[in-house]
């Protein structure tokens, strides 16, 4: 127990200097991405000395996906471009595939020192020695295992910050998990250089701009199911049963941030 609490508290001293202590080199991490609706997609982290790119490598169209009966299993909201974040240590900028009807939205906000919480607990996942750490993204919260054994900042998403290699990440309302399946030293990397070059060329929105613009979809989005569901109940004589998981998951699951004060106005509209 005494060897786990120094080790602990090692660590912590490690990520308190990470930012000068950790010398970046250049990699590329292949992660399984398991998304909300339990589909694998390979994604890629880009690390390129002081600056990171990640990558969904998402290329479903859009729309429903359905089962062998029939039934509709899910829907997919992507376009030709997908998902990514490009990183260096002042910013972080991110591009998502929604809302369709203005062809995706990119953002950026300011690069700040994530609230990494150790809880002491480790384990071997495949060849690498992990510790646990928890942390709160932008309204979304994740489990997370790395290791020492790789030492760089940058991690999948927006999980940076810790002192070596994210392995295994959680986020606990079932957005996605993330698991490692190699890592390779690269030089110079092709995806790295079109996705930080989008970010130069496009309309980015900051942060604030982001919120309010994203709160709006969102709100709008369920206004309109309430009332198709509505329409649809009134013709069927109310007596079609629709879950759409009237809880925030169905309305954000699109979003790698929450942004502040959607939840609770979600939670005011009624889906009947």
């Amino acid at each position: 127990m005494k060897v786990k609490y120094i080790v602990v508290q090692l660590v912590i001293l490690s990520m308190f200097f990470c930012k000068e202590m950790v010398a970046q080199q250049n990699y590329m991490v292949t992660y399984e991405f398991i998304d909300k609706d339990n589909v694998s997609l390979e994604s890629r982290l880009i690390i390129n000395e002081n600056e990171s790119v990640f990558k969904i490598l998402d290329d479903r169209e859009s729309g429903f996906v359905y089962l062998e009966n029939g039934d509709p299993s899910h829907s997919v909201v992507n376009d030709e471009l997908a998902t990514f974040l490009y990183t260096n240590h002042e910013y972080s900028y991110i591009r998502i595939p929604y809302p369709e009807s203005r062809k995706g939205t990119a953002y950026k906000l300011n690069k700040d020192t994530l609230d990494w919480k150790l809880t002491g607990a480790s384990k071997r996942i495949n060849q690498y020695n992990c510790q646990e750490a928890l942390v709160e993204v932008n309204g979304r919260n994740y489990t997370v295992w790395f290791t020492l054994d790789i030492p760089v900042i940058y991690g999948p998403l927006k999980l940076d910050g810790l002192p070596g290699l994210v392995v295994e990440a959680k986020e606990s309302k079932g957005y996605c998990t993330v698991k490692l399946l190699k890592i390779e030293h690269l030089s110079t990397d092709t995806l790295f250089k079109t996705a930080k070059g989008f970010f130069k060329e496009n309309n980015v929105m900051n942060y604030e701009e982001y919120q309010k613009f994203m709160n709006k979809c969102v709100v709008e989005s369920k206004i309109k199911k309430s009332q198709k569901i509505a329409e649809i109940m009134a013709a069927s004589g109310g007596t079609v049963n629709i879950d759409l998981e009237n809880g925030e998951y169905f309305f954000t699951r699109m979003l790698i941030d929450i942004p502040e004060g959607t939840i609770e106005e979600l939670e005011k509209i009624s889906l009947y």
